[in-house]
């Protein structure tokens, strides 16, 4: 270990901040919701609610802002939560105090049945401030990526059941994320390749295939 990996730990954090978020927005699956200790900008000790995901071991620090919407969203029972789909985004126009620092804000999500305006906020610069949430089509993040590519479900159903591994509908919504990854990297090969082969069986039994 070296200065420079030092530094690297010193950058690491457990929470995400605004700058970790797109502006565009990135969605997130709810897994957990803690009560951690934290030191306040005074330096005194505070309890803070913090969200955690599937997609980033880092949590989400609550205020009350983002508090109330994931209350109004979800409910008050934080088991409620558990599961729930929700797109982070940078919003560039977040203060603190008079001045403009950006902050993570809540766009959007596929678990509400209608988009909705909450009002939240505590602060001067915030109180009262009407959020609207948009209720988002929920993704089909593979079949996005084999469209992308030139294939169909059929044919990744078709590879799956080979190498035994379930059918995309059949996939839990991390599983998925992760195989449209892998699809958009260089899975796509491997389902060409392998619909290519079937199709060749497929001529070869054929007795009118020329």
């Amino acid at each position: 270990m070296d200065a420079n990996d030092l530094i690297g730990l010193a950058s690491k954090s457990r929470f995400l901040r605004a700058i970790d978020v797109s502006e565009a927005g990135q969605r997130y699956t709810i897994c957990n919701v803690s009560v951690e200790g934290m030191k306040s900008e005074g330096g005194d000790d505070r309890d803070k609610g913090v969200v955690w995901f599937d997609e980033d071991p880092r949590g989400l620090v609550l205020n009350v802002t983002l508090t109330v919407i994931l209350r109004d969203l979800f409910g008050v029972d934080l088991e409620g939560w558990h599961g729930k789909r929700i797109t982070l985004f940078n919003d560039t126009s977040v203060r603190r105090g008079p001045k403009v620092v950006g902050g993570i804000r809540i766009k959007g999500s596929p678990d509400i049945a209608k988009t909705v305006k909450i009002t939240a906020g505590k602060s001067a610069f915030s109180r009262g401030t009407e959020y609207t949430i948009t209720a988002e089509r929920d993704q089909d993040p593979i079949g996005e990526a084999l469209a992308a590519a030139g294939l169909t479900v059929a044919a990744f159903d078709s590879w799956a059941v080979s190498v035994g591994k379930p059918p995309a509908a059949k996939m839990s919504r991390l599983t998925a994320q992760k195989c449209a990854a892998w699809l958009r990297g260089s899975g796509h090969e491997t389902i060409h390749a392998h619909a290519a082969k079937a199709s060749a069986v497929d001529d070869f039994d054929d007795p009118m295939a020329v």
